[in-house]
């Protein structure tokens, strides 16, 4: 459990700055970018609803707007659609989302989940979940958890993210 508290941790409050020269902290009550106050102006792209071959595209518009930041969801249901069958290809491409948005000079809030908004089916949840015997969704059942745990470790575990840090941002909820 605690290997799993550290992990939500390190997820579910994470920025994702992808130059891993770096550094961010907060100071003062601003936010600090490699010694500069810095103000987070973001927008939000969901990287599975827009063909991979366009992310730059869409991504270039945003920075021309002056955005500095875009946000996005990891999605469990498309990056996991069976038990134990990961997918990370294509338009799910995760990482490669990220390291376009480096490209073009745009840091990166990363929202992992489990449970995401956005107007996704059942939450981005997999479907699958349904079927394993006790489960209770977003809340502290041990079925859900395990689950859960298995994801967080699959997604933070992408040797994709290794030049990336993680920084705090995102507070999520959790159910009782």
């Amino acid at each position: 459990m605690k290997k799993l508290s550290i992990l939500i941790f390190l997820l579910f409050f994470s920025v994702n700055y992808l130059f891993a020269q770096s550094s961010f902290k907060i100071e003062g009550g601003n936010f600090v970018l490699n010694g500069k106050p810095t103000k987070i102006y973001s927008g939000e792209i969901h990287y599975p609803r827009i063909p991979h071959e366009y992310w730059k595209d869409r991504l270039m518009k945003i920075k021309a707007t002056g955005f500095n930041t875009i946000s996005t969801y990891a999605f469990w249901d498309i990056h996991e659609p069976n038990p134990g069958v990961w997918d990370f290809s294509g338009d799910y491409n995760i990482a490669a989302f990220i390291r376009t948005a480096q490209e073009v000079g745009l840091n990166v809030i990363l929202r992992p989940g489990p449970y995401i908004c956005g107007e996704w089916d059942f939450g981005g949840l997999p479907p699958w979940l349904l079927n394993i015997p006790g489960i209770k969704l977003r809340c502290n059942n041990p079925a859900f958890m395990k689950a859960t745990e298995k994801y967080l470790m699959r997604l933070s575990g992408i040797e994709r993210f290794a030049d990336s840090e993680w920084r705090p941002n995102h507070y999520g909820s959790t159910g009782k």
